[in-house]
């Protein structure tokens, strides 16, 4: 498995001698994202949720330190290894309480790096394989809201809210866990629905996509015709002929 790391320092060299110092591929690492101050950072979790995070402690603006105590509240299981050109305990001390997995010296040597990302590989296993299990269990809670409210209006930026992860993240898991994202899985539920009114009922046309949540009827006949290959008219003709025969 290839880990995912984001760098944080607000000093560009540093991060370039990081990405350089060793050679990440081969410890199945892959860089995904740099940030220079907390603000930024929080921005590239939100939207790529990486497995490991190196930071320096002093940032411009809010430290690292608070950038963990951030992480503490809304991304529990990204190990955050800090670097630090300030050899004092204390801050050593409050990352290590913090949860932080690590904590180098600037400069950052080399071996000692490299004796960090092996040592912290079984935290991220057992991170990969807590996601995995909170993630199918998130995944069949918000299939369970779709099926459970037909009509409202499904967004994933709205569930990703709602359960405190990145629309990225949420999105890459029900894709696995479905085989669909998100959009077309609700598309889907929602046209089966429809399609399920159009045989049991004599409810118009019009009225079965409201029911569904599309009020504007052109627009539930432009979904309807993508997911079922024919229109909302034809359907139920066809439910009306096989009813007969």
């Amino acid at each position: 498995m290839i880990y995912t790391v984001l760098l944080v320092d607000d000093e560009p060299y540093v991060i370039e001698d990081l990405k350089k110092i060793i050679d990440w591929h081969k410890l199945n690492y892959k860089i995904i994202g740099e940030a220079n101050d907390v603000e930024s950072a929080m921005v590239e979790i939100r939207k790529n949720t990486p497995n490991l995070i190196i930071s320096d402690i002093r940032l411009i603006g809010k430290s690292g330190l608070e950038m963990m105590k951030l992480l503490k509240k809304q991304y529990m299981t990204i190990p955050v290894i800090f670097i630090s050109a300030y050899e004092e305990f204390e801050y050593a001390r409050e990352a290590i309480s913090l949860g932080a997995v690590d904590y180098l010296l600037k400069p950052v040597e080399r071996e000692k790096l490299e004796a960090a990302l092996t040592r912290i590989k079984p935290i991220l296993e057992r991170n990969a394989y807590e996601n995995e299990n909170s993630g199918s269990k998130l995944v069949n809670q918000i299939v369970r809201n779709v099926s459970e409210n037909i009509k409202g209006k499904h967004l994933l930026s709205d569930y990703a809210e709602k359960y405190n992860v990145s629309p990225n993240y949420l999105g890459q898991i029900f894709i696995k866990q479905k085989g669909i994202n998100f959009s077309s899985y609700v598309s889907r539920v929602k046209i089966e629905y429809a399609k399920k009114l159009m045989k049991e009922t004599d409810k118009s046309l019009e009225d079965i996509g409201t029911e569904v949540g599309y009020s504007d009827y052109f627009y539930f006949r432009k979904v309807f015709k993508k997911v079922a290959g024919i229109s909302p008219t034809a359907y139920r003709n066809n439910c009306k002929i096989n009813d007969e025969k």
